[in-house]
């Protein structure tokens, strides 16, 4: 009898594997039976495209396809920039910029001396929109309060913008000069403000082929010349005007086609001077605050470490310092909204975290040895940047996978995962709130997709029904349909990873 029941439970115990064994094969075979039929669509015919999908806990690879080709992933890269930075530097770390200034401060409140602004590499500083950081004017206003509290009441000397913290160069050596002055094209700097961006206000034309007329930018920039070849179209014309220029240069021009605005249209463009922005805005508004300069006082700008020790070799005495929202908060909207400028500033930031050299090149290095150091294979993997912005940037799916597996196991995981966009969750502030709407993937899939031309990727976190949780990537270069339908064939295979066991 005892013999007899032994058997049944062994074989109850055989079966229940079987089962499930069997159950999950078949959900995986499945997709790989829609992963065929996708692959046989005339939109991929000429692209490369991969999907991968790896258990986070065991490590187990459940589905490869094209799974070590190394792909475009244009934002995609943002997660393994946000996940990197928050490794190197915790979620509760916070940029801080200084208000400085060297000299003395006469008995009549006059600074023989400059005022500095001394940048810590901050994306958020001067832009409501990240937390508690202070919009551009409030910030400006309370700088210029906090230098009249300290005694100055009019400057003999110079208002100095100082970003060297990172490097000289602004963008990645690789971006697109079609983006590199629009305001997703944003360098980042040692000190940047505003989002380094500005709105350009036109009057546009009336008829087809009037040229529009430039009026005034929001905020106000500093001198520059702007050099204007937009003309207008007809109704139907989509808003093709784009913004060139070079980093530090005081020549913009401004390109392509409007439609007819009427009274004002806007542009936004990136500046191309942003330690000098800062400059030039402090100025106005110590102005507006009653302290006044020596007509003698320049604007300058320190652009890196050897400008710095070369030519402002003063001791500096602080008057102020603007705290940053904290990284997992920044770390947030970077993945939520996607943002470029910021994810360029984690990237240097992570350069000068791990070698003292807050430069792309630096930071790019740091961010392949740690995830080796995790035992991720890198072979092929190239990074440019950390927004993903140039189509340079190389990862492959099982790469992302891989990252993310071991992402998940990191005491920073929390921040990461929050960070993602939430699939189906309407009040969520990503960009896959309405989609995967009744679906198991529904309030569970988060992903950081990425979008360029001829480019979709999505990677992220999904878990099964049994409460696993998995590792995906998905992504496709060169398809040539529209972005809209190459989405809709990704989150049909995206949501089956929600229905495995």
């Amino acid at each position: 009898m005892r013999l007899t029941y032994l058997l049944l439970m062994l074989f109850l115990c055989i079966m229940t594997i079987f089962f499930t064994s069997t159950t999950e094969r078949s959900g995986v075979d499945l997709i790989l039976e829609k992963v065929t039929k996708t692959n046989d669509n005339k939109y991929l015919k000429h692209a490369s495209w991969g999907f991968a999908v790896q258990d986070v806990e065991s490590g187990e690879v459940l589905l490869d396809f094209n799974g070590d080709k190394s792909l475009t992933p244009a934002s995609a890269m943002k997660s393994i920039t946000t996940a990197t930075a928050l490794a190197f530097m915790t979620d509760s770390f916070t940029y801080k910029t200084f208000v400085e200034y060297d000299g003395k401060i006469d008995k009549d409140g006059v600074l023989q001396g400059n005022i500095y602004i001394k940048g810590g590499g901050d994306p958020t500083l001067g832009y409501r929109r990240v937390g508690c950081s202070l919009g551009y004017e409030k910030l400006m206003r309370q700088w210029a309060q906090a230098i009249k509290e300290a005694g100055i009441d009019s400057i003999n000397g110079d208002i100095i913008g100082d970003a060297s913290v990172f490097e000289m160069g602004t963008v990645p050596k690789h971006w697109l000069w079609q983006d590199m002055g629009n305001y997703y094209g944003a360098g980042a700097s040692g000190l940047t403000i505003h989002e380094n961006q500005y709105n350009l206000v036109f009057n546009g034309g009336r008829s087809q082929g009037a040229p529009i007329s430039i009026q005034y930018t929001i905020p106000e920039l500093y001198p520059v010349d702007f050099v204007s070849e937009v003309v207008t179209g007809n109704k139907r014309t989509p808003d093709m005007a784009y913004v060139y220029t070079a980093p530090y240069s005081d020549e913009i021009y401004l390109r392509g086609m409007v439609p007819p605005s009427g009274p004002k249209g806007y542009i936004k463009g990136a500046i191309p001077d942003p330690p000098l922005y800062a400059a030039f805005s402090l100025h106005k508004y110590l102005a507006k605050a009653g302290i006044g300069a020596d007509e003698y006082t320049s604007l300058r700008r320190i652009r890196n470490a050897e400008e710095s020790t070369t030519e402002f070799k003063g001791e500096r005495k602080q008057i102020f310092v603007t705290e940053s929202p904290k990284m997992k908060e920044i770390v947030r909207w970077v993945n939520k909204k996607s943002l470029n400028l910021h994810a360029e500033h984690l990237l240097k930031s992570v350069g000068l975290k791990r070698f003292e050299d807050g430069s792309t090149e630096h930071g790019a290095k740091a961010t392949k040895r740690y995830w080796q150091s995790k035992g991720v294979n890198l072979n092929g993997f190239q990074m440019e940047d950390g927004s993903g912005l140039s189509p340079l940037n190389k990862v492959s799916p099982k790469q992302f996978t891989s990252i993310l597996s071991a992402a998940a196991k990191e005491p920073y995981f929390d921040a990461f995962f929050q960070s993602l966009p939430e699939a189906g969750n309407r009040k969520d502030i990503g960009n896959l709130r309405y989609t995967l709407q009744r679906t198991k993937a529904a309030r569970n899939l988060r992903a950081k997709s990425g979008t360029l031309r001829g480019t979709r990727s999505y990677v992220g976190y999904v878990e099964t029904d049994s409460g696993r949780l998995l590792s995906f990537a998905i992504m496709a270069n060169n398809y040539t349909c529209s972005h809209s339908t190459i989405k809709g064939k990704m989150m049909s295979l995206l949501s089956m990873l929600a229905e495995l066991e």
